[in-house]
């Protein structure tokens, strides 16, 4: 996840914009689109993280209008729609709120865009579909998510092994060179080969066999429960 103060940076795109309900609807709805408000500017401020509202202490405000979970979703999805809109093959900003909240929605996207740009929007393409793949595979069909990653290792591959191109007016972040990008792609690779992480060499991701057979572990529990309530008189 990105630090908070680069994320808060790259929100002001979507947090200057005004809400949208997204529909016309009758007066009840209109009347509580006005009175949850509030509660649509504190979620797109934090992305729907719960998280980074209690750090904050934003939680208990946003908690107290009682927003249901079908309202959370349209919301998600409106903001995430939003910022897949604004991503080119010039544009990247919008991959750090996406990224922020594994928008895995937006991958499609990100698929037709990331061997559009030059070697740094590339770069950013390719670590944004890595990344998400990564850490919510559950929300991906198995196609996807590997569709995903080969994408990723295809971009890196081509950075690392063609010169580098970078548009006119393009601001690298600080410490990063045009030349640095192929190097920067070539340890994403290198990291591959060693068996860990493209983006997070130190980390561990989840096992998924190990996720399911607790996941069986749970089920059975609870069917072993519900079979003893079954059984008293």
């Amino acid at each position: 996840m990105a630090p908070r103060g680069i994320v808060e940076k790259h929100l002001r795109v979507c947090l200057e914009r005004p809400i949208r309900t997204g529909r016309v609807g009758t007066m009840t709805d209109q009347r509580s689109d006005d009175r949850l408000a509030p509660a649509k500017a504190i979620f797109r401020h934090y992305l729907g993280s719960k998280h980074l509202m209690s750090r904050d202490g934003a939680e208990r405000e946003y908690d107290s209008y009682a927003v249901t979970a079908q309202q959370e979703a349209r919301w998600r999805k409106e903001l995430i729609e939003e910022l897949a809109n604004q991503l080119s093959p010039d544009e990247v900003e919008a991959l750090i709120p996406l990224r922020t909240m594994d928008a895995t929605e937006a991958i499609p996207r990100l698929l037709e865009i990331a061997p559009l740009g030059d070697s740094y929007a590339q770069l950013q393409y390719a670590d944004a579909l890595w990344e998400m793949a990564r850490r919510c595979p559950w929300t991906l069909t198995p196609e996807l998510a590997e569709r995903s990653k080969n994408a990723a290792i295809e971009r890196w591959q081509s950075i690392a092994t063609n010169p580098p191109s970078v548009n006119d007016g393009r601001l690298l972040p600080k410490g990063l060179s045009a030349d640095g990008i192929g190097g920067v792609a070539r340890e994403r690779l290198s990291n591959i080969s060693k068996g860990l992480d493209a983006l997070n060499p130190g980390s561990n991701p989840p096992r998924m066999d190990v996720i399911d057979r607790s996941l069986l572990a749970l089920f059975q529990w609870i069917e072993r429960g519900w079979q003893r309530l079954r059984r008293r008189p």
